[in-house]
Parts: structure tokens; sequence; C-alpha cells
């Protein structure tokens, strides 16, 4: 099999926003999804309009301008959102066997020697659209990655019967701290698969004939290929902005070539991912790597169809 230079393909996307909090935001609470609103009665929890700054209570009642509103208290049609992205990289480095690739576990036999396959993808866009679940949650959503072409031969990668098209199966995610020491606190969204055995995608590239499972792999768990799947994987994107009123939002989605990792790869507090992998296959053949690790490298806007606020708090 030959080796082939690094770039990637767009992997996922996106759907974006969501919060992480339980009821009103403290120093040691996490991100919260929701409106700051007018409380007519000045019976409100806070003084300013992004909710930030507590007001104080007088004869057991709170004496603000403005009162926080839970996402789960937001329109259901006011909590989706919808966008696109720009040009998507996945960086792969698929670990094998040698000679033949003939990978039936996560480590060589006796007599072989592992190697590295690196192996990119790009896509010139992306779309997204997905539903703001909770307070700290985004649900169903859908990502389609258009253009896509292997970096070194240039063919066409797909998912489907679409050319150049790859779609991931359906989404979900929560956010949390990325950093707290900065200011504002740096959010992350983490999109994983809506189960553990349920893969983000499986798509071909031409050219060579090579195809790739993304998702339910876990190469520290050393998971066999074919027969058990893993599962918990995960990719975590920064977004923003947050303690801001806004109907758009940005994500960015930043991976390490030298690695084929996604950083960040935890939120802050927590055990790290089970990171995004994948592992290759020539169809119709015993040829395959195994499950290695994959990055992803996207920046994409997502729009709600009313100002929403991430509280960081």
């Amino acid at each position: 099999m030959r080796h082939v230079t690094t770039r990637v393909v767009g992997l996922t996307a996106v759907a974006a926003l969501v919060a992480l909090a339980f009821g009103v935001a403290t120093a040691s609470a996490l991100p919260e999804f929701g409106q700051c609103v007018v409380q007519p009665k000045h019976e409100g929890r806070y003084t300013n309009n992004v909710c930030t700054a507590k007001a104080k209570k007088v004869s057991e009642k709170f004496t603000g301008e403005f009162e926080w509103r839970k996402a789960t208290e937001i329109e259901a049609a006011k909590r989706t959102f919808a966008g696109t992205g720009g040009e998507a990289h996945f960086y792969g480095q698929y670990r094998a066997c040698e000679p033949g690739f003939n990978v039936r576990a996560q480590k060589c036999h006796e007599g072989e020697t592992e190697g590295v396959i690196p192996f990119g993808v790009h896509c010139a866009s992306e779309e997204n659209s997905g539903t703001i679940t909770g307070k700290n949650l985004v649900g169903s959503v859908s990502v389609t990655f258009k253009g896509c072409k292997e970096d070194a031969s240039g063919s066409s990668c797909q998912s489907g019967a679409t050319e150049e098209e790859i779609k991931f199966s359906t989404l979900k995610g929560k956010i949390g701290f990325i950093n707290k020491k900065v200011t504002p606190r740096e959010v992350g969204l983490l999109l994983e698969p809506t189960s553990k055995k349920t893969r983000v995608t499986t798509y071909h590239c031409d050219g060579p004939e090579l195809s790739f499972v993304i998702g339910m792999g876990n190469e520290v768990e050393g998971c066999v290929y074919p027969l058990k799947l893993c599962g918990g994987n995960g990719v975590i994107s920064a977004i923003t902005p947050v303690n801001t009123a806004t109907t758009t939002f940005t994500q960015v989605f930043t991976a390490s070539e030298e690695t084929a990792e996604n950083v960040p790869s935890k939120f802050e507090g927590t055990q790290p991912l089970k990171v995004l992998e994948s592992y290759l296959f020539r169809p119709e053949s015993p040829v395959t790597s195994m499950w290695s690790k994959i990055g992803e490298s996207l920046t994409n806007s997502d729009k709600t169809p009313e100002a929403i606020e991430i509280k960081a708090n």
C-alpha cells in the first residue's frame, strides 16, 4: 500500500451551540445556554443584560432588571441552528503491519513490522444543523461535507451515492470549559455519535480504492478489528462568543498534523476523551489498518432564529 501525504478531510461538524450548567451560574458552575430577558417587576436575579452580574436581595426578593431563561424554557423552534463551514481537513495516520497489512488485532504478529500510512482528504465546504435539547446539550446534529477529495491523487471521496459528499451519522453534543483561567472563559463543544456503537461515517476514495470507518474504535483499549467495537469517540471544538447575546456562533476544530489528534482532547477538570479514531481497508480484500487516531480541522458558523447566549461566568 502506498504512503500518501497528510491532509485531511473535514470531519465533523458541527452544528454548534449549547451549554452546560445547573441553575444559576456561579464561580464553579458549568457553561449554560439560554437567554437574558427583561424582568418588568424588577425582581430579577441580575442587573445587566447578559445575566452575569447578580442583583441584591431585599425582603427575600431579588431587585434586578433581568432574569435568566433556561434553554428548556425557550420555544422549540427558536432553539434550532444551522450553519456552514469553509475548507475542512482530516489528518489521519493509519497504523498497519507489514508485509501484507493483514491486521486482525491492535498489534502486529511475529515477523511483522508496524508502519504508519499517512492519508489526507480535504473538503471544500460543510453544512450542518441541529437543535439545542437542554441547557447543556445539543442533538439531532446533521453534518455534510461537500467537494471532498483525497489530497495526493485528487480522487473523489464520498459516503453515499453523491459524488464528493461525505455525510455523518446523527450526532449529539454538550459544552464544558476548556480554560477557566482566561477572560472570558474558554468554552468548547463536544460532538460524538448518538450511541457508543454508532459509526460517525463510512466513506471511500477512488484512486487507489480505499474505504474508511470513523468512530467506535479505541487504540488504548486495544480493540480488535473488525470483531470488537469500543465506541466513545468524540471531538471538541472551541465555541464563541460567550456572555453575549447573539444569533451567530463560531466553532473552531483544531488538529495537529503531527499527531493526527484534535486539541483540546478534554474539558478542564475531566478525564481525556476517547479521541476520534478511524481505520482504513481495501474492499474485497483482507488489507486493513489498526484503529488509529484521526484529527479534524474546520471553522464554521452557526445561526439561530433568535439571539441566544452561552453564559460562562
